[in-house]
């Protein structure tokens, strides 16, 4: 990662490298979805993998910080989209290329954007994780036992960290 450099204890190099190498061989001109964007710390990692990535950051709050941390990085903020809204709530239109889901980590919560999402992947395409914490996870994270039970029986693509990917095959 050329410019990535921790903007958020939440997300760490391994986990930012391994979404970067989830995101890598997409289509040109992808389109992603950011569920939990908040201060953009997976923003800045996906656009300086792919700068010609296309992003809906979608998040309950605005976070101003999340353009600041792109301008600052010198990356174009005009390919992110923030979308206020709650995301299992949204009816998206069109097929992604991508997903990444950091948003609400409790169970209906994550159950609501897995449902609303997963099938809003174009076939080829990934789906990724954050917080998948199989072992003890805290209370409020039950990320791993949804996660599971949507993908069982299933390989991931790739681990790193709290970092999980799935293919859309």
């Amino acid at each position: 990662m050329k410019v990535f450099d921790m903007l958020s204890p939440a997300l760490t190099m391994e986990e930012a490298t391994g979404l970067a190498e989830s995101i890598k061989d997409l289509p040109a001109q992808p389109i992603i979805v950011i569920i939990g964007a908040g201060a953009g710390a997976s923003t800045v990692a996906i656009l300086e993998t792919r700068p010609d990535a296309f992003i809906f950051s979608i998040d309950i709050e605005p976070h101003p910080e999340e353009t600041t941390n792109l301008v600052s990085r010198g990356l174009d903020h005009r390919r992110v989209v923030r979308v206020l809204a709650d995301s299992g709530e949204i009816d998206w239109p069109f097929l992604v290329d991508a997903i990444y889901i950091d948003g609400d980590h409790r169970e209906p919560g994550i159950r609501a954007d897995c449902e609303a999402w997963l099938h809003k992947v174009k076939p080829g395409g990934v789906i990724m994780f954050h917080d998948y914490v199989p072992i003890d996870p805290p209370p409020k994270n039950q990320v791993a036992r949804v996660v599971d039970s949507f993908y069982a029986g299933t390989r991931p693509l790739l681990r790193a960290g709290r970092l999980v990917v799935f293919s859309n095959e």
